[in-house]
């Protein structure tokens, strides 16, 4: 297999010789908001920054030599993505040379596009992103009619564009990141020649965890900077630690550590970093058993909820079981610094993890960016080591800005499509009834249903209810229409009139969410508008707060 690297701009990439093809092995678009957030953020910064060059990393084609047409083997999810910047920053300048130079890098001038994905979301993405003005066009219909990854694109695209009317709104500023993020970032491209074996490359590559970031390289590497007469304790200290943590858990503790540190972001590799701050160089032995190992056995003992003495266990207990619903681990620095700073014996550790819990949960269904969101956690820590109490923390506070906008949320017409929907009606679950958690909402065991169904078939009573597909669509995706239903009950459900639904409803004795429901005697509109007001105070009320 022939390899060959090369050092590009994205212009290069982008407006090169290559058409980038995605072939068909590739898995969906799955990237979230938080990633996008952080591409953004670090273009951003690094424009704003001292840093003449930014780099992606890596970026691997499949591209015969005398071909155009690229497979794109790996780097897929970050090349949408940029895709989908460029498209936003030029519908965003409207018009102009730059905003042509930006068309000229997603459209080629033969009318093909530069980036093509596969058959079954190329068009849409096409006409959502790749178009002129089609990044600002919202999609026509029920969101609901689109796939996950279809989702993701409108989601991360319109995440996106409110980030860079937020950070960049001015023109001239919208300019100046565009030239940057063409002229000055990078990728380092990789280029084999045949399709089969690149891919066969990155399944072993996968299969063998070879992850710049995995836990056995990390141990490698800070090992090996020790000095040799430390490398057997080194060596001894590090399984300690990793015996605590499975893998992943282990690289978040890392990066967590890393935090702790520096009290800042970084893009930089953990591991390198690590080892440069603790000056394992010259000894290894005090960072390993005197920080990682006692925060390795504290997060051991977060995630599996063994934290506080006495009457402080329950209520800690509580607040990280719903603390590790969330799929960003941004509150276990806080976390950690407080037990190793304040310690589970202080009398203030209960009140603690629940406004940490209550901070966490507000900033995801408030629809806060996951970059902000990582800031105000940096706030945590600040607050914490400036020894004050928790009820005068202002990074734990709850501002009323915050509060208004998890409350649009939670009253959103569209609330089902919302990523924070699983978690708040899970949360719900629990207020009504301690022993009222359904379980992650799985698809299969665990479904959300809407009770009011999204396309009732003309002539059932819900039309004469609603009056119209418009108000159907209006309130079937609010919170006070949903609730919880395993698989099979819910294809048995679908459209059926509520006098029907209600006995399959009232089978489903196990969600505290529905049994609730099913007590109502009819379903209309101010059923279900009374209904999201009662889920929202149920879900503010443990958390004293009002709606």
């Amino acid at each position: 297999m022939f390899i060959k690297s090369s050092v590009l701009t994205i212009e290069q990439v982008y407006g090169g010789r290559w058409q980038l093809e995605l072939p068909w092995f590739q898995r969906a678009y799955a990237w979230a908001e938080q990633h996008v957030s952080r591409l953004v953020h670090d273009v951003v910064e690094a424009k704003d920054g001292t840093r003449k060059r930014y780099s992606f990393g890596h970026m691997s084609l499949a591209c015969p030599a005398d071909s155009q047409l690229a497979s794109l083997i790996d780097g897929h999810q970050r090349s949408i993505s940029l895709s989908m910047l460029m498209a936003l920053l030029r519908d965003l300048l409207g018009s102009g040379a730059l905003a042509d130079r930006l068309h000229g890098l997603i459209e080629g001038e033969d009318g093909s596009f530069r980036l093509v994905l596969q058959p079954a979301v190329a068009e849409f993405f096409v006409n959502h992103v790749q178009r002129r003005g089609a990044s600002l066009i919202a999609p026509a219909g029920d969101l609901g009619d689109l796939s996950p990854s279809e989702r993701n694109m409108i989601h991360n695209r319109d995440h996106m564009r409110l980030l860079l009317q937020a950070m960049v709104g001015k023109p001239a500023e919208l300019a100046a990141l565009a030239t940057f993020l063409i002229e000055k970032c990078l990728l380092v491209v990789d280029e084999v020649e045949d399709e089969e074996e690149a891919r066969d490359l990155l399944t072993r590559v996968e299969e063998r965890g070879l992850s710049p970031h995995s836990s056995e390289l990390a141990k490698l590497t800070l090992v090996t900077a020790m000095p040799l007469s430390e490398h057997e304790e080194g060596g001894r200290l590090l399984e300690q630690a990793q015996s605590l943590l499975s893998q992943d858990d282990f690289n978040d503790l890392l990066s967590h550590v890393r935090l702790l540190k520096v009290r800042r972001r970084s893009s930089k590799a953990v591991d390198g970093e690590l080892k440069q701050l603790y000056k394992v160089n010259q000894t290894g032995v005090p960072f390993l058993s005197e920080v990682l190992l006692p925060r390795a056995q504290d997060m051991a003992r977060l995630l599996h909820g063994q934290v506080g003495i006495g009457e402080a266990q329950l209520p800690v207990a509580r607040a990280l079981t719903t603390l590790k619903w969330i799929d960003h681990r941004m509150w276990v620095p806080p976390a950690l610094l407080w037990l190793a700073k304040r310690g589970e014996a202080n009398s203030e550790t209960a009140l603690f993890f629940e406004r940490l819990d209550r901070l966490t949960f507000l900033l995801r269904i408030g629809g806060v960016d996951p970059t902000e969101q990582e800031y105000r956690f940096l706030k945590v820590l600040t607050d914490i080591d400036e020894g004050g109490s928790v009820a005068n923390m202002p990074s734990l506070a709850i501002e009323p800005q915050l509060l208004a906008d998890a409350l649009a949320t939670l009253r959103s017409r569209t609330f089902y499509y919302k990523r924070c929907a699983a978690l708040v009606l899970r949360r719900i679950s629990i207020a009504i009834a301690i022993d009222g958690d359904p379980g992650p909402v799985d698809g299969k065991e665990v479904t959300i249903e809407h009770i009011l169904p999204r396309k009732p078939e003309p002539g059932m009573q819900w039309f004469k209810d609603f009056g119209s597909m418009e108000v159907v669509q209006d309130y079937c995706n609010r919170i006070g229409n949903l609730a919880f239903l395993s698989r099979p009950l819910n294809n048995k459900a679908a459209n059926l009139d509520y006098f029907v639904k209600r006995l399959l409803l009232a089978q489903a004795s196990r969600f505290v969410l529905t049994a609730e429901a099913q007590k109502a005697e009819d379903w209309t509109q101010a059923t279900i508008e009374e209904r999201t007001e009662q889920l929202i105070a149920i879900l503010l009320k443990p958390w004293h707060l009002a709606g």
